[in-house]
């Protein structure tokens, strides 16, 4: 599965917004930078798994 996919499969696929795994999200968010570089902050999963300020 392309990476793309396993990122929305993973957002599709949690219940709840609580329940995501924002752990596997960055991890594949990174795998896809890697690949097709684009702004820092336009990486929602980072925020969403460090928790509030």
């Amino acid at each position: 599965m392309r990476l793309p996919d396993r990122r929305a499969a993973l957002y599709a696929q949690a219940p709840t917004f609580e329940q995501t795994d924002w752990t596997q999200l960055v991890t594949l968010y990174g795998q896809l930078l890697s690949v097709w570089p684009w702004p820092s902050e336009a990486d929602p999963a980072k925020g969403h798994h460090a928790g509030p300020d």
